[in-house]
């Protein structure tokens, strides 16, 4: 049924390493009488019944696949989105005033980069 079932989804290269966090959202909403089946992006794009999804698997797409099909998705696709750019992620958080590391992007010459070493260089994409 839908109203108790949801889904959880994960890239299978995630699952063991969130093995914890998996088992913890699984055992509460169990306790609340959801039904917290745990799906890899491939199997949750066969899925048309949930009451809603948690999208752990970074994939844009899929929370957008989701959101079409009136289903809630956590993260939403503009959370996804936003939350896979490092870059557009520190405008955001400057535009809401919230504190951030100075950072440049990527492509700034070594010489042009308004600080010095150490500093940490993270790629738009990682997380």
């Amino acid at each position: 049924m839908k109203d108790n079932r949801a889904l959880l989804v994960y890239f299978e290269a995630d699952i063991e390493k969130n093995r914890w966090f998996i088992d913890r959202l699984t055992e509460k909403a169990s306790e609340r009488g959801i039904r917290l089946d745990l799906v890899t992006p491939w199997q949750a794009f066969d899925e048309t019944e949930a009451a809603f999804v948690i999208n752990r698997s970074r994939d844009e797409e899929l929370s957008r696949y989701f959101e079409g099909l009136g289903i809630k998705s956590f993260n939403n696709s503009e959370t996804v989105r936003i939350g896979n750019d490092k870059l557009e992620e520190y405008y955001l958080f400057q535009e809401l005033g919230l504190p951030v590391m100075e950072t440049v992007p990527g492509d700034t010459p070594e010489d042009e980069i308004p600080f010095s070493a150490p500093y940490i260089v993270k790629h738009r994409r990682g997380h």
